[in-house]
C-alpha cells in the first residue's frame, strides 16, 4: 500500500513540475487569475514614480548601482586590454603593437586557427608573430580584406539559392585576420 501511495505522489509531483514549463498550464492559469488585478495595479504607478525619483540620488539606488557597475566594468576591460601587451621586454625596432580581439574560430580552418578582429588590418602582414602578453601564440595566416571572395555558383547552386536551400558564401568582416596557433600540427617552434 505504501509503495503505491509513494508512486502516486511521485507521479503527481512530476506532473506538476511538467506543467510549469515554458507556456505551461499553471502559468496560464496564474496569468488568468491575475488579469482582473492589472487595471488596479496601474493606479499605483504615479506613487512608484515619485518614490523612485526620490531615491535616485541615494547611494543604494538602482541608478547609482548602475553607474558603479559600469565604472567597474570599464576598469576591468581596460585591465584586460593592458594585460595583452608585452611587459618584460620592449618591442623590437620597427615593430608596432596592434591590439586585437578574438572573434571566433576561423570557419573551415580547423580548431588551431582563430579569427581576430584588429583596429588596423592594413598594417598586418601574413607571417607576422602574434603575442598575448609576453607569450608567443602564433602567426598571422590570412588577412581577409586583401582577399576576394569568389562567388561563381553553378546552375544547381543558383537554383538551390533561389529556393532558399543554400546560402551564398559568407564574407568575413573587413577587420578580421586569421591566426594560426602554435598548437597546430604544422607549426614548428624552437
Amino acid at each position: 500500500m505504501r509503495t503505491r501511495t509513494t508512486a502516486w505522489i511521485i507521479v503527481g509531483v512530476a506532473g506538476v513540475f511538467a506543467l510549469r514549463g515554458p507556456g505551461g498550464v499553471l502559468q496560464r492559469i496564474a496569468g488568468a487569475a491575475a488579469l482582473p488585478a492589472r487595471p488596479v495595479a496601474s493606479l499605483g504607478l504615479p506613487t512608484r514614480w515619485i518614490q523612485s525619483a526620490r531615491r535616485a540620488g541615494e547611494p543604494g539606488s538602482a541608478p547609482a548601482r548602475f553607474e558603479v557597475e559600469a565604472s567597474l566594468c570599464a576598469e576591468l576591460e581596460a585591465a584586460v586590454r593592458r594585460s595583452a601587451f608585452p611587459v618584460e621586454r620592449a618591442l623590437p625596432a620597427g615593430a608596432v603593437a596592434i591590439p586585437g580581439e578574438v572573434d571566433a574560430r576561423a570557419s573551415g580552418a580547423g580548431r588551431d586557427t582563430l579569427r581576430v578582429r584588429v583596429a588596423h588590418p592594413e598594417r598586418v602582414r601574413v607571417g607576422q608573430g602574434v603575442v598575448a602578453g609576453d607569450v608567443f601564440v602564433g602567426r598571422v595566416s590570412r588577412v581577409h580584406f586583401r582577399e576576394d571572395v569568389p562567388d561563381r555558383p553553378s546552375l544547381l547552386q543558383r537554383v538551390l539559392r533561389a529556393l532558399r536551400l543554400e546560402r551564398p558564401p559568407s564574407v568575413p568582416p573587413r577587420d578580421a585576420i586569421d591566426v594560426a596557433l602554435i598548437t597546430g600540427a604544422d607549426q614548428r617552434v624552437g
